[in-house]
């Protein structure tokens, strides 16, 4: 918010780790059941790999102001 004194803005009422604390949980538990059972991952090593070709592509757009082509 703003007015004639100062800008102020709320505090968040958790930080990012009890906000997600959750979704880590989660994430875990398919982990440890995947390992444990050799069932096949929601989450693959190409989603991983598509993840960074993306984050490389925005970093070098950013670094250009250029739109970059992704090829996956």
């Amino acid at each position: 918010r703003y007015d004639a004194r100062a800008v102020r803005s709320d505090v968040f009422q958790y930080f990012f780790i009890e906000r997600y604390l959750e979704s880590y949980r989660l994430a875990l538990d398919h982990f440890a059941a995947v390992a444990r059972h050799g069932t096949a991952p929601l989450i693959t090593a190409e989603d991983g790999r598509r993840a960074l070709v993306l984050a490389d592509a925005a970093l070098r757009s950013a670094r250009s102001g250029q739109p970059v082509a992704i090829h996956y």
